[in-house]
């Protein structure tokens, strides 16, 4: 069995997505960042949607704004505290590995990569579990078309810098949904 972690980003639903019919569990971690909301919103009507559970946990951890406050909303280490909570689960119901939805236009995060799938897979080798990336070589923009085309891309949520309601329109997410 798998465990999906994730987000309500169109990356994670795709993913999940791919998995849903091949018997997978699903896992939303809940953390404080702006767009935390809309994106339990977003894992909770995929996953009505699609009639699967999802699992949801919530942790600590603390976003910091890149540059000069006009940079992306990042929590440093975010994949590395999800992969070891997503291990420990894993290792408790029975999956054998992780899917995580880091896909090519992440390769600026170092974890994000394979070389940090294989590290996470190490330490959780003890366990039966491994880390895997399957969206680790494709692109933001056919992962956003494949989105589109599952019809989960307007369901999905992305703005790291939401306004009430509304996506910012102009963080690199928003930016990268717009050229869609």
């Amino acid at each position: 069995m798998d465990l999906v972690l994730v987000s309500g980003g169109p990356d994670s639903l795709v993913l999940a997505e791919d998995y849903a019919g091949a018997g997978a569990a699903f896992l939303h971690v809940a953390y404080s960042h702006p767009a935390a909301e809309h994106e339990a919103a977003a894992v909770a009507k995929w996953a009505t949607r699609r009639g699967v559970d999802v699992f949801t946990a919530t942790v600590p951890m603390i976003a910091t704004q890149l540059g000069d406050g006009n940079g992306p909303c990042v929590v440093p280490a975010r994949n590395l505290v999800l992969v070891a909570l997503a291990g420990n689960f894993a290792a408790a119901i029975g999956a054998s590995r992780v899917l995580l939805g880091a896909c090519a236009a992440d390769f600026e995060y170092p974890d994000c990569n394979e070389e940090f799938a294989k590290a996470a897979s190490a330490l959780l080798n003890p366990w039966g579990v491994e880390v895997c990336l399957p969206l680790v070589q494709v692109d933001k923009a056919a992962i956003l078309r494949r989105a589109n085309e599952l019809g989960i891309l307007a369901e999905s949520w992305s703005c790291y810098r939401p306004s009430a309601d509304r996506p910012c329109g102009d963080c690199s997410s928003c930016l990268w949904r717009a050229i869609q």
